[in-house]
């Protein structure tokens, strides 16, 4: 089975989801492929030097993002990767797992066992990972094992046209009235994440592939789970889909790969943020490990602030950026510490 990085620009991320493959997964002869795209080449070197067997390919703005990062711009290209990782689903083993750089392993997963109930079953994609919100995987169980529940997801409708109606137009004042007749809640949009993913999950190439057609170059889940729903319509009772009994993935609430101008906490430059962890990282001064199985503790982090000492990187900034970015997911029921 290929396991498939997406990275973009935080090796001390890389490095620990590396390691935690390594550590947990098992059953099974796996390829890592790093996706990366603009990461600084010094800091993919020393990940090669760390982990020879890993293959990285780069996207076609990486070398130009990466050059924007060296010289810490704030102004580095939004465009996302799609082609890139669309082509490597099409070159990748029929099931692969699709995880994201600041995710990481925590407890033994047998990914064989994995592929062989997912053929077995006709799982399209299985689950390791939902932050706890049971609205994520949310479905009729059909069956359990020791290592996996297999559902029916259980979605407000399968039909493609009434899910654009309902959960995607937002002009003229539709998904007021629409929240009016309890016809949208934000509970039943939830639900739709039991049938996607954007990263943490083990999925079919066809499903993979098929979720990002007519993409475009911008973040736009909401274009993925329409496919997501339009793939459920033709298919029907033919896929399935699934999770692993307990989560065996988590991921980092310490940094964002962006900076989001949207936050109060805007004041925080996380380009200058991630060069300064970084350059911590590649001088062996923040392990990759450290905080494992926890993300990496705040004590490190502001230190490294401290020694830092920009404007763009205050110790209170970051803490203030960090309770910010926690509260978006515990506001749709994620469990974040």
């Amino acid at each position: 089975m290929d396991i498939i990085i997406k990275s973009f620009n935080r090796p001390y991320y890389l490095d620990r989801c590396i390691q935690s493959i390594k550590m947990h997964c098992t059953g099974a002869v796996y390829t890592i492929k790093i996706l990366d795209d603009g990461t600084p080449q010094k800091y993919l070197d020393k990940i090669v030097e760390q982990h020879p067997e890993v293959l990285i390919s780069r996207s076609a703005l990486a070398s130009q993002k990466a050059q924007q990062i060296t010289t810490t711009s704030s102004t580095v290209i939004k465009e996302i990767p799609v082609e890139l990782w669309v082509s490597a689903a099409k070159d990748a083993s029929d099931y692969f797992l699709m995880l994201e750089d600041d995710f990481w392993f925590t407890a033994a997963t047998n990914l064989d066992e994995l592929e062989t109930a997912m053929r077995r079953e006709k799982m399209i994609c299985l689950k390791l990972f939902w932050l706890g919100n049971p609205m994520l995987i949310h479905g009729k169980p059909l069956q359990k094992t020791d290592s996996y529940i297999q559902y029916r997801p259980a979605l407000f409708t399968k039909k493609p046209i009434l899910y654009r109606l309902i959960f995607r137009v937002n002009r003229y004042k539709i998904r007021k009235v629409l929240a009016l007749f309890k016809l949208y809640t934000l509970e039943k949009a939830l639900r739709y994440y039991s049938i996607y993913t954007v990263a943490g999950a083990v999925f079919q190439k066809d499903y993979f592939c098929a979720l990002w057609e007519d993409h475009s170059v911008t973040v736009d889940e909401g274009n993925q789970l329409q496919n997501a729903v339009s793939y459920l319509y033709k298919h029907q009772d033919d896929v399935h889909f699934g999770h692993t009994n307990e989560e065996v993935l988590q991921t980092g609430f310490t940094s964002s790969a962006t900076n989001n101008p949207k936050s109060t906490a805007a004041h925080l430059d996380m380009f200058h943020f991630n060069k300064c962890l970084n350059e911590a990282w590649l001088a062996g001064n923040l392990q990759a490990m450290e905080g494992y199985p926890n993300d990496f503790p705040s004590e490190s982090i502001t230190t490294l602030l401290f020694e830092n000492a920009l404007p763009e990187t205050q110790p209170e900034h970051w803490r203030l950026w960090m309770h910010e970015f926690k509260q978006q997911y515990r506001a749709i029921g994620c469990n974040i510490n």
